[in-house]
C-alpha cells in the first residue's frame, strides 16, 4: 500500500487504503473533532434513550398504583354498602291495613299460646347429667340406663310417654365412674335422692357433675316410695323430706374463687375422720354454689354430720373470709333438743343445760333434758399436727444424716397443702419444752383440710422401719 501511496503523488484514492493502512495513517485534526462530534451524538441518542425508558416506566408504575389503589376503594366501598333487609315474612309484615292486621296478630298469638309445645329435653347437658362413681367392675352403660330407668320408672308420678328416662350412660376414667344423662332436669334431681344406694355391691356416690348452675326456679322432684328406699337400704335422709335437716347454709363466700367441688372437698375430709367406721356412704352429698357466687348450701348424708360441720367449720376462713354457717329455711329442730341460742351450733347444749337445781330437787315431770351429742373415737382436726417415732439418737446425732432426713420429712408434709410453720427440735433447741419433744416433728398448715389430709395419710405409716404416731395440737401451741 505504501508503494500505491508513493505512484499517486499525494492522491489517495479509498479503493487503494486496506483497513490496516487506514490504522496507521495519522489522524488529521479535522478527522478528530468529526470523531469527537460522532461520540458526542450517540453519547446524546443514549441519553434520551435512557430517558424516554424511565419515563415510559415511571408511567408504567402510575398506572398500576392508579389500578390498585381504584380496586382498593371499590372493595372499600362495597363493604361500606348497607346488608340488604331480610324479606318480611308471616304476621310481621302489617301490610296497609293496620286494623285487619293487628287482629290477625292478635288470633295468631292467641292460636300459639293455647298451643301445647312438643316434649323436648329440658335444660342443658350439664344440667341433666349426674356423675356415679364407685362403681364395680361388673356395672357397664347399659346395666346403668336400666336401673336408674328401673327406679325412676317407680317414682310417683313418672310420664312415660315423654321418652325413655335415661337417654345415655357413659363410663368414664376406666370404669371407675361413670356420667348419665338424664331426659330432663325434673329426673336429673330425681335421681339425687339414690344417693348412697347399692349397685354390684358397691355403694353408688352420686353427685352434679363440674359446670352444674343450679336453676333460679325449684324443680318439682319426684318422690319414690317408701317401701323402694327401704328395700334399696339407702341411709338415713335418703328422702327429700327432710333434706332442710341435712342441709347448712354457707355464707359470705368470696365472689368467683370458690366453687361446688372445692365446699365438697373442704367438708369431706375432715367429716370423714370423725365419721367412724361408717365410710360406704360419703359424708357430703351436694354442695351447690349460688351463681352470684356469694353464698352455698351444703347437703350432708345425716342430720348429725350437719351439725358436725356446723360446729367445725362455721367462721372458719376460707379464701380470706369467714364463712358463715346457718340452718336454712325450714330447718325443723328434733324434739326435745336445746333451743338455738346465737352463736352456738344447734343441739349444743348449754352449760347449765342437764344440770338439776339448786337443793337436789328434779325438775318437773314432762320435761325433757337434751343429751349431749355422743364423742366419737376419731380426732377433731386442727391447723397443727405433731409426728412422732421418726428419727432415733444416731440420726440426731449427725448432722448430714439428720438435714438429710429433714429435707425429706419437710417435702413429704408439703406434699398435703401449704405449711405455715415447720419444726424438729434437736436435744440443744428445745427452747423450755419438755425432753421428750426433740426429734418430733410440729408442722402447721394454712388450711384445716390439708392437715386433715396428712393425718390419714401419714398416721400409723412406716418410716425408716418405724410406725409414725401423728397427733392433732392445739392451734396455739406452734
Amino acid at each position: 500500500p505504501r508503494k500505491n501511496l508513493r505512484r499517486s503523488r499525494g492522491r489517495t484514492p479509498a479503493r487503494v487504503f486496506s483497513r490496516r493502512a487506514l490504522s496507521l495513517w495519522p489522524m488529521s485534526r479535522y478527522d478528530r473533532d468529526d470523531r469527537d462530534r460522532d461520540r458526542y451524538r450517540d453519547d446524546r441518542y443514549r441519553d434520551r434513550d435512557r430517558d424516554d425508558y424511565d419515563r415510559d416506566r415511571d408511567r408504567d408504575r402510575r398506572d398500576r398504583d392508579r389500578d390498585r389503589d381504584r380496586d382498593r376503594d371499590r372493595d372499600r366501598e362495597r363493604e361500606r354498602e348497607e346488608p340488604k333487609k331480610p324479606r318480611r315474612r308471616g304476621w310481621d309484615d302489617m301490610g296497609s291495613n293496620t286494623e285487619t292486621a293487628a287482629a290477625l296478630l292478635l288470633a295468631q298469638q292467641q292460636q300459639f299460646a293455647s298451643m301445647q309445645p312438643p316434649p323436648v329435653m329440658a335444660g342443658s347437658k350439664k344440667q341433666r347429667e349426674l356423675y356415679v362413681g364407685n362403681l364395680s367392675p361388673e356395672v357397664t352403660g347399659q346395666l346403668l340406663k336400666e336401673f336408674f330407668s328401673q327406679l325412676l320408672s317407680a317414682c310417683e308420678g313418672f310420664n312415660a310417654t315423654l321418652g325413655p328416662p335415661v337417654p345415655n350412660a357413659s363410663l368414664a376414667g376406666g370404669g371407675q365412674f361413670a356420667f348419665v344423662e338424664f331426659r330432663d332436669e325434673q329426673l336429673c334431681e330425681t335421681a339425687m335422692q339414690f344417693n348412697g344406694v347399692e349397685l354390684c355391691g358397691r355403694a353408688l356416690k352420686i353427685g352434679h357433675p363440674n359446670g352444674y348452675v343450679p336453676p333460679i326456679m325449684p324443680v318439682n322432684i319426684l318422690k319414690p316410695p317408701d317401701q323402694l328406699m327401704e328395700k334399696l337400704g339407702v341411709g338415713p335422709g335418703g328422702s327429700s323430706e327432710n333434706k332442710k335437716q341435712r342441709e347448712l347454709y354457707v355464707g359470705n363466700l368470696a365472689v368467683g374463687a370458690v366453687t361446688s367441688q372445692m365446699l365438697k372437698e373442704l367438708f369431706t375430709i375432715p367429716l370423714q375422720t370423725i365419721q367412724g367406721d361408717n365410710t360406704s356412704v360419703p359424708p357430703v352429698r351436694d354442695a351447690r354454689v349460688d351463681p352470684g357466687g356469694k353464698f352455698a348450701f351444703v347437703e350432708f348424708s345425716s342430720e348429725e354430720l350437719a351439725t358436725k360441720a356446723f360446729s367445725l367449720f362455721n367462721n372458719m376462713e376460707l379464701c380470706g373470709r369467714e364463712m358463715k354457717l346457718a340452718r336454712p329455711t325450714g330447718y325443723v329442730p328434733p324434739a326435745g333438743s336445746a333451743p338455738m341460742i346465737p352463736g352456738m351450733p344447734p343441739g349444743t347444749v348449754p352449760p347449765t343445760m342437764g344440770l338439776q337445781p339448786l337443793g337436789g330437787m328434779a325438775p318437773p315431770p314432762g320435761t325433757v333434758i337434751p343429751m349431749a351429742p355422743p364423742v366419737s373415737n376419731k380426732p377433731i382436726p386442727t391447723h397443727t399436727l405433731c409426728l412422732s417415732n421418726l428419727l432415733n439418737a444416731e440420726v440426731m446425732a449427725d448432722d448430714a444424716e439428720f438435714a438429710e432426713y429433714l429435707e425429706d420429712i419437710r417435702t413429704e408434709c408439703e406434699s398435703y397443702g401449704k405449711i405455715v410453720a415447720f419444726l424438729i427440735p434437736r436435744a440443744g433447741e428445745l427452747h423450755g419444752k419438755p425432753e421428750e419433744d426433740a426429734g418430733k416433728c410440729f408442722v402447721k398448715y394454712e388450711s384445716i383440710v390439708s392437715a386433715a389430709k396428712a393425718f390419714e395419710a401419714l398416721d400409723n405409716r412406716d418410716f425408716d422401719s418405724r410406725v409414725v404416731k401423728a397427733v392433732f395440737l392445739p392451734d396455739d401451741s406452734m
